[in-house]
């Protein structure tokens, strides 16, 4: 979708399931609607977020997935549960480590030993 996400105004919305433009629509707690991509991105309008933040915090609970936030129809940020950000951060970590470890090994650097490696993360053999 090009230059930002793209918002629907609910009239176009009719039923859940709908699609427009590779978006479906999607009910929550009977109240609310969010448009989510077929590869499950959620996305909701700031206002949603604003004038619901439990909805929108307990659907990102339950998802796990991120939920992208729209202003006046374009992307404007990302909200998230903490669990979620958490094991994404733990993500992001292993594969600087992995990155930096194989930049190691193409250098020629010395190898560590399995016990080297568990050790630097607080890994201890009982």
């Amino acid at each position: 979708m090009g230059g930002g996400t793209k918002a629907f105004s609910r009239p176009l919305i009719k039923e859940e399931g709908q699609k427009m433009n590779g978006l479906s629509v999607v009910a929550y707690d009977d109240k609310m609607l969010s448009l989510k991509r077929d590869n499950a991105m959620i996305i909701k309008a700031s206002s949603d977020l604003r004038n619901d933040y439990a909805s929108i915090s307990k659907m990102a609970k339950e998802s796990g997935e991120p939920i992208y936030i729209t202003l006046n129809g374009e992307g404007d940020g990302v909200f998230m549960d903490i669990k979620a950000f958490e094991k994404l951060t733990q993500l992001l970590d292993i594969e600087r480590d992995l990155l930096r470890s194989e930049q190691e090994i193409a250098s020629g650097a010395p190898l560590k030993s399995a016990e080297e490696v568990a050790a630097s993360y607080g890994i201890h053999k009982k």
